[in-house]
């Protein structure tokens, strides 16, 4: 078969060489008809463009900013982190290179400055995990504006400014855990939904893991379901909080903690000597030992390493292969028991 060149495509689709260019390399400059003009073409000839060559001849690093919590402050943030990092060690050939801007998960003017200097270094993409809605929200929009595309994950925000979001469905996952517990409790048990987290409110994740947890409650048994946000995790703090309501509400039939850190929940409860039914998120190790130990009764495997492993490799095929990726990729939804936790933590070893 003839290769395809540049200029048959320009001929075709009635346009200039340059302007084909800027197409395949997303340079801009181009009319918005003319860009479907080329990209029919394309289609039509069925035009691969050698990128790995194009990106040497033009001598091009393609920068890759990260913006998560940092994992130092909160331990959930290695999971995704270790599968960004297997991303790009298949993808660095490219000219991938990656920039870290860490945030502390607590701090809202942490994630204000690293945003302030995404926006003045200029990346050509970033990988983000939007603690905070509204920050967040303006923050990509702000992306946008300076040519900087945008993949969301962990936290799914509707923005027409983003191309993508690789995590889970928190609806469904809250549904899922609902279904969990209202399989152990009596029909004269409440239910308790803990979120340990500051800015629950703002979080959108979280909002919609117990809009989908009531949602099957409404629908279904219907018993009683409580709320505590902990906007501090300190082990006393979380202790004494916990003690105070349980001696106010009786204990739960059920816990549902809506992040990953169920493990300060397990771990009160067991100094307290209350013993339920906890439902938690997440395979890092506290959470791991205490599921061993049947402190918790089950782990919703959100696959967070797969999440940074298929967010960088998106960002890639969007950006750089010119590839379409999925506006949303949804994550299965594991349950997670003792004997099955070693099945899931060897599963990212087998993706190199």
């Amino acid at each position: 078969m003839e290769k395809v060149r540049i200029k048959d495509i320009a001929a075709i689709a009635g346009v200039s060489p340059g302007t084909v260019d800027r197409v395949i390399h997303n340079r801009g400059n181009v009319s918005e008809k003319a860009r479907q003009r080329v990209l029919e073409v394309m289609q039509e000839l069925n035009y691969q463009p050698n990128i790995i060559a194009s990106t040497l001849a033009y001598n091009r690093t393609f920068r890759l900013a990260i913006m998560t919590p940092s994992p130092k402050h909160d331990s959930y943030w290695e999971l995704p982190y270790s599968g960004i990092t297997k991303a790009w060690n298949n993808v660095k050939h490219y000219g991938v290179v990656i920039d870290e801007y860490f945030y502390h998960p607590r701090l809202e003017a942490s994630f204000q400055a690293r945003a302030k200097q995404v926006l003045q270094d200029r990346p050509d993409a970033i990988l983000l995990a939007a603690e905070t809605e509204k920050e967040s929200l303006d923050f990509i929009h702000s992306c946008l504006k300076k040519n900087i595309q945008c993949m969301l994950i962990n936290t799914l925000l509707e923005s027409p400014d983003i191309i993508g979001y690789v995590g889970q469905d928190s609806f469904q996952s809250g549904i899922l855990a609902a279904k969990l517990l209202s399989s152990v409790i009596e029909p004269s048990d409440y239910l308790l939904i803990i979120h340990a987290e500051e800015y629950f409110e703002q979080s959108r994740h979280l909002v919609e893991k117990e809009l989908g947890f009531r949602q099957f409650m409404e629908q279904h048994s219907n018993p009683k379901v409580e709320h505590l946000v902990f906007n501090n995790h300190h082990e006393d703090y979380i202790q004494m909080e916990l003690s105070d309501f349980v001696n106010q509400h009786g204990v739960p039939g059920g816990i549902f903690v809506s992040n990953s850190r169920g493990h300060l929940i397990a771990q009160a409860l067991n100094n307290l000597n209350i013993h339920t039914n906890i439902v938690g998120f997440d395979l890092i190790e506290p959470n791991i030992r205490l599921l061993n130990e049947g402190s918790i009764l089950y782990l919703i495997n959100q696959n967070a390493e797969l999440q940074g492993y298929y967010a960088l490799m998106s960002i890639v095929n969007k950006c750089i292969l010119k590839k379409e990726v999925p506006a949303r990729h949804f994550l299965p939804i594991d349950i997670v028991v003792p004997e099955n936790v070693s099945y899931y933590l060897d599963t990212m070893r087998w993706i190199t």
